[in-house]
């Protein structure tokens, strides 16, 4: 690292935003100190993508970081995309009004503060020197470093590998040491007081950046969704075979019978209705048999009153697939 030249590129990840403000702030006071960081400094309220507030110096030569798609009025009186989310600028200047930015393609654009602002108020900006490892996916350097100033508890296997396959030449993995002890030290019994060694902390390392993440991927889930629809399909047959199974032990002559006794209910139930309605008209009907003879003078041969409700009485049974029978 040490003997890269200016014209070899150099980029640093960290898990976390909050890792790339400590990693950031102290790579800006080295290259302050070094001039490369110049002028009047202002401090703004900032605020990240995980809306976390923090104080933010800027100052001519300090590179930021954007949060989303930003638009610029360039040198040329047009407007245009300058940078979005991840996008790293150089600051060539301030104003009450906005701010001055360089990208990487040596564009240069002014930057009004409110198209900075989010829904609070605050700049959405960040330094630049170091980038989440999620922002870096996609960016290859000829050098990169792989920083973890809190440990690599957060730091699954997918992650790592990102983390660590940024470079061109060579990587560079840094952990702090203290965070590790920590982590070894709580997941041990209560009156655990065995001496930590340097070979537990590099094994602990090791396990954490090679731990699979619970999520699944895609074709896991697939797979998953197949396996569960084989299950189901195995269930159904198995019911479907137990509910046969039983119907086949019903005997054929005992759901007959129910049959025959719903029928025979619902006849029962018209014929009644029948008897009653003759029941009450049978006496107008005596009436006009009366009447006809009385004018004509002669018999009428019509229904008798002893035989209508005697023969409406009897039982009516109805089998399925026959006539009605009277008994």
């Amino acid at each position: 690292m040490r003997n890269a030249s200016p014209e070899q590129s150099i980029s640093i990840t960290a898990p976390t935003n909050d890792e790339c403000r400590l990693i950031a702030a102290a790579i800006r006071e080295k290259r302050r100190d070094a001039g490369q960081i110049k002028g009047t400094e202002i401090e703004i309220d900032a605020v990240d993508n995980k809306s976390y507030h923090y104080k933010m110096k800027i100052a001519a030569g300090d590179r930021v970081r954007l949060f989303r798609r930003t638009n610029a009025r360039c040198e040329d009186g047009k407007r245009g995309i300058i940078g979005v989310n991840g996008s790293v600028l150089t600051v060539l200047s301030f104003s009450e009004k906005g701010i001055k930015l360089l990208n990487r393609n040596g564009r240069v654009g002014n930057v009004a503060w409110d198209t900075l602002r989010d829904e609070s108020g605050h700049i959405m900006l960040s330094y630049g020197d170091a980038m989440t490892i999620e922002s870096a996916q996609g960016i290859t350097s000829d050098f990169h470093i792989a920083a973890f100033p809190k440990g690599t508890g957060s730091v699954d296997a997918a992650r790592a590998y990102v983390a660590l396959s940024r470079h061109r030449h060579a990587v560079v993995t840094i952990v702090a040491d203290a965070p590790v002890r920590r982590a070894i030290q709580s997941s041990r019994p209560l009156g655990d007081f065995q001496p930590i060694t340097e070979g537990m902390v590099w094994d602990r390392i090791t396990s954490d950046l090679g731990r699979r993440s619970p999520e699944t991927t895609a074709m896991a889930a697939l797979a998953v969704a197949e396996q569960a629809n084989v299950i189901a399909n195995a269930t159904f047959r198995m019911e479907v075979h137990y509910i046969e199974k039983m119907l086949s032990r019903i005997p054929k002559k005992l759901s007959k019978r129910f049959r025959y006794n719903n029928f025979n209910k619902l006849v029962h139930g018209i014929s009644e209705s029948i008897k009653r309605s003759l029941h009450r008209n049978f006496n107008e009907i005596l009436s006009i048999k009366q009447a006809i003879e009385i004018k004509s003078d002669r018999k009428v041969p019509i229904l008798e009153k002893r035989s209508a409700p005697s023969e409406l009485s009897e039982n009516v049974i109805f089998h399925p697939n026959e006539s009605f029978k009277m008994k």
